[in-house]
């Protein structure tokens, strides 16, 4: 038993949660004059067409497109659209080699 709970602690040690992505330098920064709700619709439907498992999240102050994980370790990638126009984009280091690029030109095509 006591195995089972070391090994549940270091694989929960190693999850991404979006909030933990948001306390690293962000991928892509933006500005946008569009409203937050009308980039986030953008940007989840230029993401959910591509294939991606993605759920969102609205508040006041931010909208945010976050990417379910690809594996077990959490999400992999967060989205978040301010109220003040400020726009952010991290990822789980190494989780998008080859695709961040193309998520970061969608994002940045919906501002």
């Amino acid at each position: 038993m006591k195995h089972g709970v070391l090994i549940a602690a270091v694989l929960m040690a190693g999850c991404a949660t979006a909030d933990g992505m948001r306390d690293s330098e962000p991928f892509f920064a933006g500005k946008t004059t569009h409203t937050q709700q009308d980039v986030a619709s953008c940007v989840a439907l230029a993401w959910s067409k591509a294939g991606f498992n993605l759920r969102t999240e609205a508040a006041a102050d931010r909208s945010s497109i976050i990417l379910a994980g690809s594996t077990p370790m959490g999400s992999d990638m967060v989205a978040d659209i301010y109220a003040d126009g400020r726009v952010t984009m991290q990822r789980r280091k190494a989780a998008w080699a080859g695709l961040d690029g193309r998520l970061r030109d969608q994002l940045a095509a919906c501002l």
